[in-house]
């Protein structure tokens, strides 16, 4: 696992595929998540804060941009079995043996912000900006800097994109504190 610097793992975290996983900078781990890189890897922004209890499985390869923050209990699937009786399903069964397993890289871009227990299905990009209320089931691609909420989750409203003022204001002190 390659891990940022003022990265911050809880020791009570779980970590599975670690070889695959990468971590930006100035990232906050909570107690409880399960971090899964799996074979499509499992690749972690900078300033970046995961809730507790927050599942994150990047078998199908899971990408979340710099500043995505996700509230806790949240799960992020980039793979999901079929359940459609054609396929046998669980971790301990060869692939080879599940030709109906959904599987596709996951991506969450920047400032997406996901409410406590929301889940994304695999295969889903969030555009940037994007908010989802809690309890929202996010299972297609999301349009930018809109705000989502329900199972399905739908769009409700625009969110104010002030944040990329901000971004720059905040990345300008961050490396000028860097340089000193």
């Amino acid at each position: 696992m390659k891990i940022g610097k003022n990265s911050w793992i809880s020791p009570k975290a779980s970590v599975y595929g670690g070889d695959t996983i990468i971590i930006g900078e100035n990232v906050r781990i909570d107690d409880f998540c399960i971090l899964s890189g799996g074979e499509g890897g499992l690749n972690i922004g900078s300033h970046i804060h995961i809730g507790a209890g927050v599942k994150l499985f990047g078998g199908g390869g899971l990408i979340l941009e710099d500043f995505v923050q996700i509230s806790s209990n949240s799960i992020v699937y980039s793979q999901s079995d079929d359940m459609s009786g054609n396929s046998l399903v669980g971790p301990c069964i060869p692939m080879e043996f599940k030709p109906g397993l959904q599987s596709g890289l996951t991506s969450l871009l920047r400032h997406v912000f996901l409410g406590a227990n929301t889940i994304v299905l695999p295969g889903v990009t969030i555009g940037a900006g994007v908010s989802a209320a809690a309890f929202s089931l996010i299972n297609k691609d999301c349009f930018s800097w809109k705000k989502y909420k329900g199972i399905p989750a739908r769009i409700y409203g625009n969110r104010s994109q002030e944040i990329l003022l901000l971004e720059e204001q905040f990345l300008r002190e961050y490396r000028s504190r860097d340089n000193d």
